[in-house]
């Protein structure tokens, strides 16, 4: 039986992410973190043991793959925000990504019209 709390993972687990984004997500009784993912595994493996996470990945196409998500949040660096947003929602997730959402105007409306 699926969980009545949203199922998110995190893309990006640095600094920010690990300090502010998934100690503030655990404060939020309906959101469940599932997955982490980072390119580098001791990073992605570190945040999903700190913050209970059941996987942790290296790819992100992967996790979409394997994981049933309701959305993502996405705090890689900017220049991968457009490329992961856009495949997320059109997988159906919802996404919350850190600012900026992309590089370039091209990208933001890229963004933009997969959200619609």
């Amino acid at each position: 039986m699926r969980s009545e709390r949203l199922q998110v993972a995190m893309i990006g687990c640095g600094g920010l992410p690990t300090t502010c984004l998934m100690p503030a997500m655990m404060l939020i009784d309906e959101i469940e973190l599932v997955a982490t993912c980072d390119l580098r595994q001791e990073a992605a493996s570190s945040a999903a043991e700190k913050f209970s996470a059941k996987r942790h990945y290296t790819d992100y196409q992967q996790m979409f793959d394997e994981e049933v998500l309701d959305g993502v949040v996405i705090a890689a660096p900017p220049s991968v925000h457009t490329e992961i947003g856009v495949e997320a929602l059109n997988r159906g997730l919802h996404v919350f990504t850190e600012k900026p959402p992309s590089m370039t105007a091209g990208g933001a409306k890229r963004f933009r019209d997969a959200a619609r």
